[in-house]
Order: structure tokens, then C-alpha cells, then sequence
């Protein structure tokens, strides 16, 4: 969508237009201090629906106005009490009104943000606009007969007192954010058999071709030669081998590393502990981690950035067959740490487990962060509505909280509760992978025996939180994956710069 922005006086009106307008429940009351901006007909019939509670004014209320006369058209969208507005209103807004747009045949609108309510254009513009893309999103890829998003351009107008250059910011962000959400939503709505590890990885190579990013892959020997085997046991039975693959961002040498492990499982049958037909058929999805990852790392060129990043994506298919990994195996690591298969559908945490030794061996991280589809306990947990984060560092937990602060994307942190450590003791081996409960914790208590150098580390298991529940206003259509945390590590990109260089300098 091709989005201009205008200052209202600088607003000529043309005929035919349809304009968009904002109400406070609060403004609503005041149809008579709207004279100067509106026609009398239009506070008339305002007047009128709110008199019979046609339209209220709370958040997402919409009504389509005809005055005689003119060609225009007329859209009040209601954002409730002024005193409760926030960004999340905005965001939520912009989506119920993409879902009505959804119906139109109209591909050119003015939304008029001119009333003075006193947000700056990053907790306005930005949210709303993000919520217009989320909410509009569909992924129709294999449907034969595509029905696109009518709305081509937007014209948005803005109070004459607004700074243009916070305004065009606001703009520039949210359009990244939106770009980095839909890649993150299409490679997790893909169907598995067009997303297999080969496929996957030519889909990385396509969208991250930018000079800016140099990528090589570990295929089925070079893991075998670096003794990845964690990554290879649970990609052997697969329809094609397992695979790491390294993108690295490096713009200059002497700028702080920070690591980023996204989890890509392009399709998991739970292997010989395979999961239950209710399940399956959503297991598309447990490439949700690395998707997120791929789509905040699309839109690096577009940042200025004072660090570099290098991201690690395991790529597997936890599958069935004679080659599958067992249950009681015993995995040597390239540390010469021993891991006691005890649960085949635990295999996200093995994989980025040899992720982190292989980062850590390899470059000298400032930082490590890993994103994982990694347990349905944190959805039971935390409920479909937020993820959960859990980290070593204090300093890395202040930072996080003002990133999805920004993002709009909801988190809570979760203890690395150190009293649980003896559940992933085994009989046979230095650990196991599976500590039973409470398991999300003992997830992240299994990825932190692989930290070193207690490195600061960031851990987001999203669960199946990568997916709205079914009364989701922002989301709307829950079998549609919401790409969560994209836009929280663009954001956690965008503020990281300064506490990373403390850390590099420390070292």
C-alpha cells in the first residue's frame, strides 16, 4: 500500500473522496467544536447515531456516512475513552478497520489523524498503520481465484503542529516492521512440502540477498565433520538432510557480535514419540522461530545498525523411518557433552544446543538470543495472547522489555529457576533432553547448560503463541500465524546498539 503524508492545511478535497475519520467517545459529545471541519449534515447524522447508539465511539466502532450533495463518503471509526488511548488502541483500530476495508471496492482513502489529542506520530502513525497491515494480511498462495486487499493508497493527514520529520519516521518504521512481520507470516504459513530443508534454505538465499548479508550452509557432511550431531540425529530420518545455516552481517570487525539461533523444524511428526492427530496437522508452524528471525534480518540493510549480527539456522524435519533417532540414544556433542535421548519430541532444544557451541567455538559473541517454537507448556502456561522470555542477564531483561514495549508484541519473563537442574540429570549421560516439569523451564534450563562464559543469553519460546487464539482482534483469522517476535527483534535491534557496545568494551 503506497502511503503519502499531508498536513491538513496544505488539504484540498477532492470529489469522490473517502475520507476516514477518527473519533474519541470524548470528541463524540463535542460534535459542535467540529463545525469548523466537518459538514452540518455530517454532525447531524453524528448526532443521530449516537443518540440511538448506532455509533458510540468505542474502540472500532465504524459508521459509513452519505451526505446528499456530495459524492463523498464519510467513515467515523471510533477509538474510545480519550484518556485510555495507547498505542495498542491505535494498532487494534487500524486492523478492525482493515477487516471492514476488506469488503470495499475502493482503492484510494484519506485518514484524517489531524485531530490534536496530543500522541506523537510513533505511538499513532506507527501502530496504526502496523494494524492495518496485520489485519489485512491473508495468505492465499494456493487459492486458484486471489482476492487482494482493495486499498492501494492512503493519503494520511496530520496536524499542522506535527514535526513532518517524526511523522515520515514513524512512517519509515512501521513499514519495516510490517515488511519483517509478513515475510516472518509467510514462511510459517507455507505448506511443509514446499518448506522442506532444501527449500527452506533456497527461500533464505532469496530473501536475504542483499549484499549486506554473506550466508554458507553445513549440509549432512560438514556436520557430521563439525560433530553437530545433536542437529543431525534429529534431521536423519527426514525427506532430505538436516542442515545449518549461517548468515552473517558483518559491517565492521571491531563492532560487538551478537548471535541469534532461530529454530526451523519445516515439519515435526514428534518422531518415534510421534505426536497426536490433533496436533499434527498444525506442525507447519514449528518453524516459527526461524521465520521471525529471517523476517527481522530482511529488513537489516533498511537499519542503521552499530553491531553485527550472526544468525544460525538449524533446518530439520523431525520424521519417522529406520533412521530415525531413538529413545534411550546417546549423543556425544562437538564439547564432548553427553545427552540422554529421552523424549524425541523434545528435539528444538537439541538443536539449538549445537547451535550454541557452534556460535560460541566459532566467533566471539557480545550476545546470544534464541527464538523457538519450543514447548506447548508455555501456550498453557502464558495462554495464546503473550510468549515467555527468560534470560541470564539483567541488563539483557531491561533492554528486551522496552523492545516489546515498542513492538506491541506481548512477553513475560519466566524463571530460570535453578532449583529444577537436578530434572535433567540422567542415569546414562551428563543430561537428558526432556526434565518433565514444569517443562518450559526445564527447556530453558537444558539450553543454558550450553551457555559458556555465562555469555548474556535471551531465550523467547513462543510456543504455539505464534498463532492467535479465536477471539484475537488484532489477528483475526487464528489459523493464520501472527509472526511473533519479528517485530519485537527489529525493535530490540533498534535500541540494542549502546548496551552491547558496554558489553564489548567490558570484555
Amino acid at each position: 500500500m503506497e502511503v503519502k503524508l499531508l498536513y491538513e492545511k496544505d488539504i484540498r478535497m477532492p470529489d469522490k473522496s473517502f475520507i476516514i475519520n477518527i473519533l474519541t467517545q470524548d470528541k463524540l459529545d463535542e460534535t459542535a467544536e467540529m463545525s469548523h471541519k466537518y459538514p452540518r449534515q455530517i454532525l447531524s447524522m453524528l448526532d443521530k447515531a449516537r443518540d440511538i447508539r448506532e455509533f458510540t465511539g468505542r474502540p472500532g466502532d465504524i459508521i459509513l456516512l452519505y451526505p446528499d450533495r456530495t459524492e463523498n463518503i464519510y467513515m467515523f471509526l471510533g477509538l474510545g475513552s480519550r484518556k485510555e488511548l495507547s498505542p495498542r488502541v491505535f494498532q487494534n483500530c487500524g486492523a478492525m478497520l482493515a477487516k471492514k476495508f476488506s469488503n470495499f471496492h475502493i482503492n484510494e482513502a484519506m485518514l484524517d489523524l489531524s485531530s490534536n489529542i496530543g500522541i506523537e506520530p510513533s505511538l499513532t502513525i506507527k501502530p496504526f498503520l502496523e494494524g492495518i497491515a496485520i489485519g489485512a494480511y491473508t495468505f492465499s498462495k494456493y487459492f486458484t481465484n486471489k482476492t487482494p486487499f482493495p486499498l492501494g493508497r492512503m493519503s494520511i493527514i496530520i496536524h499542522d503542529s506535527v514535526r513532518m520529520d517524526l511523522a515520515e519516521k514513524a512512517l519509515k518504521d512501521a513499514s519495516i516492521n510490517i515488511s519483517a512481520s509478513n515475510i516472518a507470516r509467510h514462511l510459517t504459513n507455507e505448506a511443509s512440502n514446499n518448506k522442506t530443508p532444501g527449500k527452506l534454505e533456497k527461500l533464505i538465499r532469496e530473501i536475504l540477498r542483499d549484499k549486506l548479508f554473506n550466508i554458507y550452509t553445513l549440509g549432512e557432511n560438514e556436520l557430521k565433520k563439525e560433530n553437530l550431531n545433536l542437529l543431525y540425529a534429529v534431521g536423519k530420518a527426514g525427506s532430505e538432510p538436516p542442515r545449518l545455516c549461517i548468515i552473517e552481517c558483518m559491517q565492521d570487525k571491531n563492532l560487538p557480535l551478537l548471535g541469534i539461533v532461530g529454530k526451523a523444524v519445516t515439519f515435526d511428526s514428534g518422531g518415534l514419540m510421534i505426536k497426536s492427530k490433533d496436533s499434527m496437522p498444525f506442525m507447519r508452524e514449528d518453524v516459527g522461530g526461524a521465520a521471525a528471525l529471517i523476517g527481522a534480518m530482511s529488513v537489516l540493510p533498511r537499519l542503521p545498525l552499530g553491531f553485527n549480527v550472526i544468525a544460525a539456522i538449524p533446518i530439520a524435519e523431525n520424521l519417522i523411518d529406520s533412521n530415525s533417532y531413538r529413545p534411550s540414544d546417546i549423543i556425544i556433542t562437538r564439547d564432548n557433552i553427553s545427552v540422554e535421548i529421552n523424549n524425541t519430541d523434545a528435539e528444538g532444544r537439541l538443536m539449538l544446543a549445537d547451535c550454541f557451541l557452534y556460535l560460541q567455538n566459532r566467533y566471539k559473541l557480545a550476545a546470544l538470543i534464541d527464538i523457538a517454537t519450543l514447548t506447548g507448556a508455555i501456550t498453557r502456561a502464558l495462554g495464546k495472547k503473550m510468549a515467555g522470555f527468560f534470560t541470564n542477564s539483567a541488563g539483557f531483561e531491561k533492554i528486551f522489555r522496552s523492545a516489546f514495549s515498542n513492538s506491541l508484541e506481548n512477553f513475560w519473563q519466566m524463571p530460570l529457576e535453578k532449583s529444577y537442574i537436578p530434572n535433567l540429570r540422567s542415569t546414562f549421560a551428563d543430561i537428558k533432553n526432556d526434565g518433565g516439569e514444569p517443562k518450559a523451564i526445564c527447556a530453558a534450563l537444558f539450553l543454558l547448560h550450553f551457555i559458556k562464559n555465562n555469555t548474556p543469553w535471551l531465550h523467547l519460546d513462543v510456543g504455539s503463541c505464534i498463532t492467535p487464539g479465536s477471539n484475537d482482534i488484532l489477528y483475526g483469522i487464528h489459523d493464520y500465524a501472527n509472526g511473533i517476535p519479528s517485530i519485537t527483534i527489529i525493535e530490540l535491534f533498534r535500541i540494542l546498539e549502546q548496551w552491547l557496545g558496554n558489553l564489548h568494551e567490558a570484555d
